[in-house]
């Protein structure tokens, strides 16, 4: 285990969950001040997530949500990526924030809950990310032991921008390899798609998808990413997520994979379902009513668009409860 999580005081107690096997490490603020040496501030926080979330000499986790209930019973959380950087919001990290705050008896998950933006009176805090005052509200039941389903409110359309697919194949594809020859000659259309996150939607044309492995949608993804594709677009570092269009009119879930900023591919993406719905919706396929979930290597995923407002639902499980001793 790394030396800076070794410095944690003995006793200190938190949960490992996942939502559709994006997983996640949870701490309550107060009982994680109370087993630090120093001033709990967001740069601890960073260095702290990038440790414990390290999969080899860490706990391993996507992700670190530190969350706390006020004595008005008001809810806030912040969330790290495994990268150390902040995240403006996670979907699957909010739906198994919601599962435990139930389990936890803060909430009888009967109504909305309004979860806002956990600031940690530093300066180095980054107080503009406010957005889970308004991104969040929560429906959640247990399923069995451990297992919930839950709701997540994820906000609404920030910004959405139809990519001409020469542009993005002009910029992108000089390699000429495997990976890139099947997208070119598979893809459909593309979009940005701002929400709390950004996202580069790619969908793929039916039969498309099962073409392309895992290797290549990483090195998709990777390329995607580059500083001269990003500029050559005019969009920022993005997740990049890839949506295949159904072979047959069966209503069955859409393949889809997300390869997010500092992760890489990754089990589940809730925002990039989302993303991927509001594209789907815009550009007005046939099937994209009908459709609202998305079968990712996690688990499947299901996505309202109501009225412009986004919700995500899905399967939220405690893994494990854990203390260090």
């Amino acid at each position: 285990m790394s030396s800076r999580i070794s410095l944690l005081r003995e006793g200190f107690s938190f949960e490992k969950w996942h939502g559709a096997r994006n997983d996640f490490l949870l701490a309550e603020v107060n009982a994680l001040r109370a087993s630090l040496e120093g001033p709990l501030e967001s740069s601890t926080l960073e260095s702290l997530a990038v440790d414990f979330c390290d999969r080899t000499t860490g706990l391993g986790a996507d992700g670190l949500v530190v969350w706390q209930v006020d004595p008005e019973s008001q809810l806030s959380a912040a969330i790290w990526n495994s990268d150390g950087s902040r995240a403006g919001t996670c979907g699957n990290a909010l739906r198994c924030l919601a599962a435990a705050v139930l389990s936890r008896g803060h909430w009888d998950g009967s109504s909305p809950l309004p979860v806002s933006a956990l600031e940690l009176d530093d300066r180095h805090a980054p107080r503009s990310l406010n957005v889970f005052a308004t991104l969040l509200s929560s429906l959640v039941t247990q399923e069995a032991a451990g297992l919930f389903e839950s709701c997540v409110g994820m906000g609404e359309v920030l910004e959405y921008r139809e990519l001409p697919k020469a542009s993005l194949t002009d910029a992108a594809f000089l390699g000429g390899t495997v990976a890139q020859e099947l997208l070119l000659a598979g893809l459909h259309n593309a979009a940005f798609v701002r929400l709390a996150n950004p996202h580069l939607v790619l969908v793929l044309k039916a039969g498309t998808f099962r073409k392309l492995t895992s290797e290549h949608f990483a090195e998709l993804g990777q390329l995607m990413q580059s500083q001269g594709l990003c500029s050559a677009l005019g969009i920022p570092l993005s997740n990049i997520g890839f949506v295949g269009l159904p072979e047959n009119a069966g209503g069955a879930p859409l393949d889809a994979i997300v390869y997010e900023r500092g992760a890489g591919l990754t089990q589940c993406c809730g925002s990039g379902g989302c993303a991927m719905q509001v594209t789907l919706e815009k550009t007005k396929n046939s099937q994209a009513e009908s459709i609202g979930s998305f079968a990712m290597p996690g688990g499947v995923i299901s996505i309202l668009n109501s009225g412009g407002t986004l919700r995500l639902s899905g399967p939220a499980q405690r893994i494990c409860r854990l203390t260090l001793g």
